[in-house]
């Protein structure tokens, strides 16, 4: 049922029409919010393909001197780590063709204080809940901490619920390109 509606929610993510627009209005949500504004640590995604782009976010964190992490997943068991990145130049492309930290010169952090994790995903329901692309690396690594999640989603792609696993991690903000949904409010 998921990998169905991995296929469903990419195509409709590919027809998202003004998307620059709509990922400048997600991200000076974001960046203006409460919860970036007062986070000391910002770990972000780096976009590929029809993603949000969070650049906005990552030139923000860099710029506001916060510290910024970025993932690198491996190919070992489905893991994922965040190394901590001060520039653009410390990025390279990584063995599954992302753009990640290069491990080389980036340090890997181990634990966080006061940190704001932004989370991708195809979609998200009402309670948190998202559809991500099915390795669980963000599942596994959200399991062992405490931090607020935000889930980055275009408005129209909103789900009312989605199918869960009893491992799955919720977020616990939503941001479209129209509203912030806090999802502990949400049944």
């Amino acid at each position: 049922m998921k990998s169905d509606l991995r296929k469903k929610y990419s195509e409709l993510r590919k027809q998202i029409t003004n998307k620059t627009f709509k990922d400048t209005l997600i991200c000076n949500s974001v960046i203006n919010s409460k919860l970036f504004c007062e986070a000391e640590e910002i770990l972000c995604y780096y976009p590929i393909k029809d993603e949000i782009s969070t650049l906005e976010i990552i030139a923000s964190a860099i710029n506001s001197g916060k510290r910024l992490y970025l993932p690198v997943c491996t190919a070992d068991k489905g893991v994922m780590r965040f190394y901590r990145i001060t520039s653009p130049n410390e990025l390279k492309t990584g063995k599954f063709g992302l753009t990640e930290p290069d491990t080389e010169i980036c340090k890997e952090a181990t634990e966080f204080s006061n940190a704001l994790c932004i989370v991708p995903a195809y979609t998200y329901d009402y309670q948190g809940f998202r559809l991500g692309y099915g390795g669980g690396y963000y599942d596994r690594f959200l399991a062992d901490f405490g931090f607020t999640k935000i889930g980055l989603c275009y408005d129209e792609l909103i789900s009312n619920r989605l199918p869960k696993d009893s491992f799955d991690i919720k977020v616990d903000y939503i941001i479209t390109d129209k509203r912030i949904i806090d999802t502990s409010e949400e049944d």
